[in-house]
C-alpha cells in the first residue's frame, strides 16, 4: 500500500478532550501562562500550581518537603530601609519597623560639615521622630581614640542631653568622616544600646580612628534617630538605614 505524505492538517476544536490525555503526562509548557513575576510548583495534589509573585527583596523560601513554598526575606538579612544623600542642619532616621527587625545598622558612607570644628551628636527617638529626647539626664557615653599626629583622646558622660562622637568633624570634601553605628534591642521597653566607629579626616587634616559606647537611660523603645551638630552649620552625608529581619 502507498503511504501519503501529510503536508498540513487541521485538528478541530473538539478533536482533543481531556479524557484523551493520559494522567501526569502534561508538562509544564502546557501550562497556561502566567503572571510576570509568579512561579510555578506542585502543591498537595502533585499538580502544577502557580504562587503569585512577592514583593521586592523577598527570596522564595521553602518550609521542606510536604509544605508550599513561599516568598519572605529570611531571617538574619539585613534589609535596607532609608537612605539619606542630602545637605541639611539635621538627617533624621525614621524608617524603624520594630515588629520586623530586631536590630539596626546606620552606615555613613561620608560625612562632612560647612563649619569648622563641629562636634557631631546622636539623639533619639521614641515617636517615629516628631520629638526627640534632648534632657540633661537622657543618655551616657564613652569614646576613644587616637590620630595620624599621634594623639589620643576620649570623651565620657554619665548624664547628657546627647550621645557625642568626639571628633571634629572637617568642613570640606576632602575631610570626610565615614563610620557605622549598631543599634541594639531599640523595640524593648528596655534602655536602647548603640556601639559606633568612626574613622576619616578632621578638620585639622589629621586622620583619626575612634570607636564608642552610647546608652538612653530611659526605659523605651526607639523607633527614630537623627545627626546634629554641637553648633550651628549643616552636614552634608551619605547615610543607609539598615534591619535586621527577625
Amino acid at each position: 500500500m502507498a503511504l501519503t505524505k501529510v503536508t498540513s492538517s487541521v485538528i478541530a476544536d473538539d478533536a482533543i478532550t481531556t479524557v484523551k490525555i493520559p494522567d501526569n503526562t502534561v508538562t509544564l509548557a502546557k501550562v497556561a501562562h502566567g503572571t510576570q513575576g509568579g512561579t510555578i510548583y506542585y502543591g498537595a495534589s502533585g499538580a502544577p500550581t502557580e504562587l503569585a509573585a512577592g514583593t521586592a527583596g523577598q527570596s522564595l523560601i521553602t518550609a521542606g518537603a510536604g509544605a508550599n513554598p513561599s516568598w519572605s526575606i529570611p531571617v538574619g538579612t539585613w534589609v535596607l530601609l532609608q537612605t539619606i544623600s542630602a545637605t541639611a542642619a539635621e538627617h533624621n532616621l525614621t524608617a524603624f519597623n520594630n515588629s520586623l527587625y530586631d536590630e539596626y545598622r546606620v552606615v555613613v558612607r561620608r560625612m562632612w560639615s560647612d563649619t569648622s570644628a563641629r562636634i557631631l551628636w546622636l539623639r533619639t527617638s521614641t515617636d517615629g521622630g516628631s520629638i526627640y529626647d534632648s534632657g540633661a539626664g537622657d543618655y551616657s557615653y564613652v569614646a576613644h581614640g587616637y590620630n595620624t599626629s599621634g594623639g589620643t583622646g576620649s570623651s565620657t558622660s554619665l548624664s547628657a542631653a546627647q550621645i557625642v562622637f568626639p571628633e571634629y568633624l572637617g568642613d570640606a570634601e576632602t575631610e570626610v568622616s565615614f563610620g557605622v553605628v549598631s543599634i541594639y534591642t531599640p523595640g524593648t521597653a528596655k534602655r536602647a544600646r548603640l556601639q559606633h566607629h568612626w574613622s576619616g579626616i578632621r578638620y585639622d587634616g589629621n586622620g583619626y580612628d575612634y570607636t564608642g559606647f552610647g546608652l538612653r537611660l530611659a526605659d523605651a523603645d526607639v523607633d527614630a534617630v537623627k545627626f546634629l551638630l554641637s553648633g550651628s552649620g549643616s552636614i552634608t552625608a551619605e547615610i543607609a538605614l539598615y534591619g535586621l529581619q527577625k
